[in-house]
């Protein structure tokens, strides 16, 4: 990552900054973390980066870039809990005292990655019940350490919450898909709504289902993004990564007939017969063929294949066989509306 040049903040409001901090993903490159002058000679930030001195040291730069430093960070929201967004949640409050605001629904995970909670499964049964081939040994798993401890948050934040940062007032709106919690931020006095991870400009964001997940998150996230057409008409999108955005409702628009059109080629993938999700996802459209995908990103496929799988099954045209790996079919025979 250090040959990746550090891009200065750009000011997007009166008192307001985009910050890029380097995260080490080859794909993503940055993280939009965003300053707000809280008026008292401090900040409040909203998304950090990850748990990685790089990303520390991109921050500092950034902040310094703008006058300021760690030590002047008076409160941290978060999009979402994610690792590039959440990772730098302890070091920042270590040094500043800062407080931090999250959605209770994303607290599950902080807790997770902290060691203080451990429902929910991991990677070998996401591939057993994907019908994907499991590895010899937890050490062919791609994951990522943490180099320091997440601290939960102090302010747990709600739909319809309204915050003051500083001169503006920030409305809190709940867009659950790409984790249960994630929140968007409408600034409306400033001109801007921060997306998160909700909106990008360039890519759909990974909105999966797991075996362990009870809701339907790809359900959920196509009504987030119809609020979202509302709440940001005539704002500047600001979202975690990629390019701010001139028209959200326009790109929530674009991504939620992205879905649809999986969502059929999907139906026409399993087709008369039964699939597993690894055989499913193997065939739908991503950014890359299948096999020049990383692990990583075919094991975010098998989840995001899952949760398209789990959408149609709420609407009552696919089902799926109890065992492992789960088999699944068209419900007697129909097909996907068109």
């Amino acid at each position: 990552m250090s040959d990746i040049p550090d891009t200065p903040p750009d000011q997007v409001a009166d008192g307001v900054w985009a910050i890029p901090v380097k995260i080490p993903s080859p794909r993503l490159k940055v993280v939009n973390s965003y300053a707000f002058d809280a008026g008292d000679g401090g900040l409040v930030l909203v998304d950090l980066g990850y748990s990685d001195d790089r990303s520390l040291a991109s921050l500092e730069a950034g902040l310094a870039a703008i006058g300021a430093k760690v030590e002047d960070v008076r409160g941290v929201l978060f999009t979402h809990s994610h690792g590039d967004h959440y990772g730098l949640a302890g070091i920042v409050q270590e040094r500043s005292g800062a407080w931090l605001g999250l959605h209770q629904a994303d607290v599950w995970l902080v807790e997770q990655i902290a060691g203080t909670r451990t429902e929910g499964g991991g990677l070998r049964e996401t591939l057993e019940v994907a019908g994907a081939p499991v590895p010899e040994s937890e050490g062919d798993a791609p994951g990522r350490t943490w180099t320091f401890p997440p601290p939960l948050p102090e302010r747990i934040l709600a739909d319809g919450d309204r915050l003051q940062l500083g001169a503006y007032e920030a409305v809190v709106h709940h867009t659950p898909g790409h984790s249960p919690g994630h929140l968007c931020f409408e600034v409306r006095d400033a001109g801007v709504v921060l997306t998160g991870d909700h909106i990008l400009s360039r890519t759909t964001p990974n909105v999966a289902a797991w075996p362990w997940t009870t809701t339907d998150p790809l359900g959920d996230y196509l009504q987030a993004l119809s609020a979202a057409e509302r709440f940001g008409d005539g704002l500047l999108g600001l979202p975690g990564h990629e390019d701010q955005m001139d028209d959200v409702g326009a790109r929530a628009r674009e991504i939620r007939d992205h879905h649809e059109e999986q969502l059929r080629a999907v139906i026409d993938i399993v087709g008369d017969g039964q699939a597993t999700i690894a055989e499913v996802a193997e065939q739908m459209d991503w950014s890359r063929p299948w096999d020049k995908l990383t692990p990583m990103d075919r094991i975010m496929a098998l989840g995001e294949g899952n949760a398209h799988l789990r959408l149609l099954e709420t609407r009552g045209q696919l089902q799926r066989t109890d065992q492992r790996p789960e088999l699944w079919s068209r419900v007697n025979g129909g097909a996907l509306d068109r």
